[in-house]
């Protein structure tokens, strides 16, 4: 498998020396066609706590949080005032994992639909991105992870290649590390694919009347088996 590449922001001046170091992170999968993700941004707070969040589409809606405390969740965010059910705005809560990433964020290629154009209309956020991710052909998809660690862990095993996008401090003596490497599409694909289908058996109608013609955004999000989060933001065309 051949090294991930990587593509940083002219508009910042001298290109960043990966990991990155300093909170916050910004960033971006892309593809060979210039199609790419949303902007994403993780930073760690005062007190160790870790948050992961859109800059675009979904800014100020959803939020990860991956707490000192071990509590971890993904949740709509106070300020957006949306619930999942009345008086909950989380979707997902778990324990911080052991021996396996806290969260994960998923990239298959249908999911990066967003052109140039779009990116430039929105150039006060899209500057501010230090790096853009070069995102698997099919049949790979692209997973961010993101691992809380001892400091001393530099480096983790199970992928022949892996792009170290950032190491954080998060408190005395742990590190947040934010890694990019490439797996199998196919039970991403399944996982999308099942999620749909239920979205369409369950709103197909409406949206349809509401929305016919129409892309929207959809995040397919969970709790993976190995303990950790997961979340896929994909775009859904209404029929």
């Amino acid at each position: 498998m051949d090294d991930i590449r990587y593509y940083t922001n002219p508009a910042r001046g001298k290109p960043p020396q990966l990991p990155l170091r300093k909170s916050p992170v910004r960033f971006a999968v892309i593809n060979k066609d210039g199609l790419s993700s949303n902007s994403w941004r993780v930073w760690v707070e005062r007190y160790g706590d870790v948050y992961i969040a859109c800059r675009d589409h979904m800014r100020n809606q959803l939020k990860v949080s991956l707490h000192r405390s071990g509590q971890q969740q993904i949740a709509f965010t106070v300020e957006s005032s949306l619930e999942v059910t009345e008086g909950n705005r989380f979707f997902n809560r778990w324990a911080e994992p052991q021996l396996a990433p806290s969260f994960r964020l998923l990239f298959p290629s249908w999911s990066l639909g967003l052109n140039e154009e779009v990116r430039e209309a929105n150039s006060e956020i899209w500057s501010g991105n230090e790096v853009f991710i070069e995102g698997a052909d099919s049949p790979n998809a692209t997973v961010v992870s993101f691992i809380l660690a001892d400091e001393q862990v530099t480096q983790v095993q199970g992928n022949a290649s892996t792009l170290y996008v950032a190491t954080l401090t998060t408190q005395p003596g742990r590190s947040l590390l934010v890694i990019a490497y490439e797996v199998p599409e196919d039970p991403i694909a399944k996982l999308s694919a099942a999620t749909m289908a239920d979205v369409d058996s369950k709103w197909g109608e409406r949206l349809h009347e509401t929305y016919g013609g129409e892309t929207l955004g959809i995040t397919v999000k969970g709790i993976a088996a190995d303990g950790g989060g997961y979340l896929m933001a994909l775009p859904l065309r209404v029929r």
